[in-house]
Parts: C-alpha cells; sequence; structure tokens
C-alpha cells in the first residue's frame, strides 16, 4: 500500500469511527420517511478492526483514495441521519464502499466477489446496498471539488488525522 492510500485510510477510519461514536444512542422506531438504523444492524458489533476490514476492499477491490473519500462523504451524510451506531457500522461502510465502487468504476466485481471481501453472504450484502441506497435517497453523485477538499486534508494531515478528524 502506498504512501498516500495509507494516509486516506487512516483518515477514513478515523473519520469515520467519530461518526459512529456521535450517535452510539440507537433509535429503533421505525421512521415514517424511510428505512430505520435498525435494516444496516448486525445481530453485535463486528469486531474486526474497521482499519483491517476497510485494507481488505483497498486490496482485493483496488479502491483508490478518491473512493475513500467519497465514502467518507456519504458515511457522514449516513451519520447526520442517525445511521451510525457500533452494530452498523461496518455494514454501512461495506454499504457504502460498494455503492462508491460500483459509481466510481466502469468495470467491477460482481456482488458475491464483493461479498466475499465484505464477509457477509451476498443475499445480506444485496440487502445492505439497497438500504444505503435507499438511505442516500439514490444520490451517489459528489461535487469533485468537495471530494478534492477532503482527499487535499487528508494528504496535509498526513499520518496524524486527528486535527481533521476533529473539524469532520
Amino acid at each position: 500500500m502506498d504512501a498516500e492510500t495509507r494516509r486516506s485510510l487512516d483518515a477514513f477510519v478515523v473519520a469515520v469511527s467519530r461518526c459512529s461514536r456521535q450517535t452510539d444512542v440507537v433509535n429503533k422506531i421505525e421512521r415514517a420517511d424511510g428505512p430505520s438504523i435498525v435494516d444496516l444492524m448486525g445481530a453485535y458489533a463486528c469486531d474486526v478492526p474497521l482499519g483491517e476490514y476497510v485494507s481488505r476492499f483497498l486490496l482485493y477491490a483496488r479502491l483508490v483514495p478518491a473512493d475513500l473519500a467519497c465514502a467518507s462523504l456519504h458515511l457522514r451524510r449516513l451519520s447526520d441521519r442517525g445511521y451510525l451506531c457500533p452494530r452498523s457500522l461496518h455494514r454501512a461502510v461495506a454499504g457504502v464502499l460498494v455503492c462508491v465502487y460500483k459509481f466510481n468504476h466502469d468495470v467491477f466485481f460482481s456482488n458475491a466477489t464483493l461479498a466475499r471481501i465484505a464477509g457477509v453472504k451476498l443475499a445480506e450484502l444485496n440487502r445492505i446496498e439497497l438500504r444505503v441506497l435507499s438511505i442516500l435517497e439514490w444520490k451517489l453523485y459528489l461535487d469533485p471539488a468537495e471530494v478534492g477538499a477532503v482527499l487535499k486534508r487528508w494528504s496535509h494531515t498526513g499520518s496524524n488525522c486527528i486535527e481533521w478528524c476533529r473539524a469532520f
């Protein structure tokens, strides 16, 4: 993994972990305007460190730092809407990474392969992907300037991304 990808991974993990801590209170009430957080929750919190989990996507799906930047922006939207908690974090990350991967790349792996990378069954990944798209209102396009700004912040913070993530 090159230095830029490593910095992006570190920044991504810190930012997403911070977002999930901000929404530790789980609202299990069904929302009238769409899916509830329960739709993304597993039976328990995943014990695989988030950095290792995302590294699998970087390695096997060949994601690039721009994909992580896009994913962090979408995960922020999920967090702002109250959809991240320790029991939903890895599933939400997998769903967002799959959506971003398919949106940003012309050629991509099948969902069966992506499910193996994510460590879930194919039917589960399909359900997660659909929920994430529904929560994001099928709006995956991001302003390139916004993605560029995230990448620029990540490159300026080096391996210590704490200051940027506090502002996130």
